[in-house]
């Protein structure tokens, strides 16, 4: 192989090389994106699953209240 040959060899894996790694940094941040809004969901599904058992509590007592 010419000096010439392996030059452009090396340049081609020096530009996929800065192409992998900017791939790799965007879908490292897109995943991180997502893991912080699956962890905001799970959140307000908590606060949705807290809020409805509450209410089911309260309707209980109102209930057991009107049939005594």
């Amino acid at each position: 192989m010419t000096f010439e040959c392996v030059s452009v060899r090396q340049d081609e894996l020096q530009t996929t090389t800065r192409s992998y790694e900017g791939q790799l940094s965007m879908m490292s941040e897109h995943l991180a994106a997502m893991n912080e809004r699956l962890t905001q969901q799970k959140d307000e599904i908590d606060i949705l699953k807290y809020q409805l058992e509450q209410q089911q509590q309260q309707g209980s007592k109102v209930l057991l209240h009107f049939l005594r």
